[in-house]
C-alpha cells in the first residue's frame, strides 16, 4: 500500500519512486517496440501493395 508525503519515511519515498521509474520505463520500451513492429507491418503492407500495381 502506497502512503503519499509526510507518512512516509524518505527511504520508502525514494524506493517508491524509483519502483514507479521503473516501471514506466517498461511501458515505454514496451510501447516502442509495439509502434517499431506496427511501422514494419505498415511498410511491409507498402511494399506488397506496390508490387501488385
Amino acid at each position: 500500500m502506497k502512503t503519499t508525503g509526510l507518512m512516509t519515511s524518505p527511504d520508502v519515498a525514494l524506493h517508491e519512486t524509483s519502483d514507479d521509474i521503473i516501471y514506466l520505463k517498461k511501458a515505454l520500451s514496451e510501447e516502442r517496440i509495439r509502434r517499431e513492429e506496427s511501422d514494419a507491418l505498415l511498410t511491409s503492407r507498402t511494399l506488397s501493395l506496390q508490387n501488385i500495381r
